[in-house]
């Protein structure tokens, strides 16, 4: 039950909650060119580079200079190696898949946790099939989708009511709706970090390109020492492959002075015209510019208040299990 996209001409299918995003990585082009997309095909000619977006198709010019570098075969292959590029497929909205197949969260059952894990190594078996059948290499990636877990949630109210309203997360009288991006946990499921990091960490393996686990930290700061400790034990007695700690800020842009926590009013100077600033996901930016869907599942987050640098007594677990 995912959404997919190819390359060909036919229309993107819609089987469920969830998506597959398909976009080029690793293409070695100017920094100008890379156009980080969602879902991407890209044909390549001497002198122009089409990428058609989302459906909508532009062209970009390229000048003399970068002509000559795709053109460029002095070791006797070209510049541009598309055997060499990774195809990256990334996925939203599994928890909600799972709940709808199975009545429960990911969290919320061993069955429902398992059922999880057999669809991510079932996409990760399509991808390995496709890069035989194709001679190109797809991967699966916890792509960042920081606008389509909130598309896909509003489409599916749209069209699927009343049943996806049970389903989607957030506020619906406030619109800020939402799908649980990847294979991430319910984000205001009530975890200790140690537990989250090991749980979510079984799906990382599968996951070749790139996976973490988010730790929102809200205002606490531990101490580096216990940071430093958790995350050693993290990488010696999990599979989790990153961890990002996530902590949250409010800047005023009066006095312009910066404080832990998202606050309301300035603690300087009592000024209302403050901005949140946390990890919207894999960067930290302004709240004030945030879709309706992340800022509802910013109000849901779960802050991790515990202690992060006691993980004596976990163990590692394979992803069979």
């Amino acid at each position: 039950g995912v959404r997919t996209a190819c390359q060909c001409t036919c229309p993107a299918r819609r089987i469920g909650a969830g998506e597959a995003l398909l976009r080029f990585s690793g293409i070695a082009l100017q920094p100008a060119l890379q156009r980080r997309t969602d879902t991407a095909a890209a044909l390549f000619t001497e002198s122009t580079l089409v990428a058609t977006v989302n459906g909508n198709t532009d062209t970009v010019i390229l000048n003399g200079s970068e002509q000559a570098l795709l053109a460029m075969d002095r070791d006797g292959a070209p510049y541009l190696r598309m055997p060499r590029a990774s195809f990256l497929i990334g996925m939203v909205g599994l928890n909600e898949l799972v709940q709808v197949h199975t009545g429960q969260e990911l969290h919320s059952s061993r069955q429902a946790f398992k059922f999880g894990l057999k669809v991510i190594a079932h996409m990760k078996l399509l991808a390995e099939k496709l890069s035989q059948r194709h001679g190109m290499r797809f991967v699966l990636e916890q792509t960042p989708a920081e606008s389509t877990a909130y598309r896909f949630a509003k489409l599916d109210l749209n069209f699927h009511s009343p049943k996806s309203t049970a389903i989607v997360k957030g506020d619906l009288s406030r619109g800020e709706i939402y799908y649980t991006n990847s294979t991430h946990l319910n984000p205001s499921a009530v975890f200790n970090p140690i537990d989250r990091v090991r749980q979510e960490g079984l799906f990382h393996p599968l996951i070749e390109a790139g996976a973490l686990t988010h730790l929102w930290l809200g205002e606490a700061k531990p101490s580096p020492s216990s940071l430093a400790s958790f995350v050693v034990k993290t990488f010696q007695l999990t599979q989790n492959d990153q961890i990002a700690f996530s902590p949250e800020f409010t800047t005023c842009n009066l006095c312009h002075q910066t404080c832990r926590g998202l606050l309301a009013s300035c603690p300087y100077c009592g000024s209302k015209d403050v901005d949140g600033i946390t990890r919207i996901t894999g960067y930290f930016t302004k709240v004030s510019s945030w879709n309706k869907g992340k800022l509802g599942e910013l109000r849901n987050r779960y802050r991790n208040q515990g202690s992060y640098g006691e993980m004596s007594n976990v163990k590692v677990q394979s992803s069979n299990q």
